[in-house]
């Protein structure tokens, strides 16, 4: 199960938490900006980028009181043990970032930003449609000119999130469905266009109506996220280890090893050692 829409959720409860607190700030409020600011830390190493989003959106608006602010640090202070984690798996993930620069029919993970940005705002588009995607950037840019942080907040959220993931893919392992984790704060954006006022509203109101007869439901690449992916290749890789007689394998990363073990478990009559010999990861099929 992927954890990235639990990361949906908490980032969602985040923004509603954090408003709230802005605009009539509580006890309950306030201690909910606190613990999804450390639980977003917690569940997902592109937290700081969606955090570090949402407070200067809001500070540029001056709807930042200082009380809000000392409590988001509180919680991101929580999580900020989360981020040694993230560290460690970027230095570990190195060695198999280079070999997918050298072998990238062999490895993974062999993107340029620019490759990398283009194929998220396709993902982007494919889970919630290119003309809601056009029609909540145009709510943002309604939300900067009316200055209203609930539409603004959540999509900066999910613009900072999706250029931070193209950033790092110079350097590190990221894959373009990450960014769906952030394709509902497009959607959150989008939900509060009725806070807008005069012939800007109106005009989004008649390009949603256009949108719903275009595209209604015919959105489906979401599914991913709940459902088993048709297109994996590690189970199609497993049968082929299986079928071939292999009885050693040698992967580019650990967590390959951990992935092959887990497909080849679901095969009847499979079992599988794996153990960590220094940067290799060495597999043993036994049938």
């Amino acid at each position: 199960m992927s954890e990235i829409p639990l990361f949906s959720l908490v980032l969602i409860a985040m923004v509603v938490f954090t408003l709230r607190a802005a605009a009539a700030p509580s006890r309950a409020t306030l201690w909910g900006v606190a613990i999804t600011h450390g639980l977003a830390l917690w569940t997902y190493y592109l937290a700081p980028f969606a955090i570090l989003a949402a407070l200067v959106m809001l500070a540029l608006m001056g709807s930042l009181p200082r009380r809000v602010l000392r409590w988001a640090l509180s919680g991101a202070l929580a999580g900020a043990p989360s981020l040694v984690i993230a560290a460690v798996v970027l230095f570990r993930d190195l060695d198999a970032r280079a070999t997918a620069n050298r072998h990238p029919d062999l490895a993974w993970g062999a993107w340029s930003p620019e490759e990398m940005l283009a194929e998220e705002i396709s993902r982007s588009a494919a889970a919630i449609g290119g003309a809601t995607l056009l029609v909540s950037l145009l709510a943002f840019v309604l939300a900067c000119q009316q200055r209203r942080p609930a539409a603004a907040v959540p999509w900066s959220m999910f613009a900072i999130v999706t250029v931070a993931v193209a950033a790092l893919s110079p350097v590190a392992r990221v894959k373009p469905y990450y960014v769906l984790c952030v394709v509902p704060l497009a959607l959150l954006a989008l939900a509060a266009i009725e806070l807008f006022r005069g012939r800007a509203a109106q005009a989004a109101v008649a390009a949603l109506a256009v949108l719903a007869v275009v595209h209604g439901a015919g959105v489906t690449d979401a599914r991913i996220l709940y459902v088993p992916d048709a297109a994996a290749v590690m189970p199609r890789y497993a049968r082929l280890v299986r079928d071939s007689g292999v009885r050693t394998v040698i992967t580019v990363a650990h967590y390959d090893a951990t992935l092959l073990a887990y497909e080849l478990a679901r095969e009847a009559g499979v079992s599988l050692h794996a153990a960590l010999d220094g940067p290799v990861a060495r597999s043993t099929v036994c049938g």
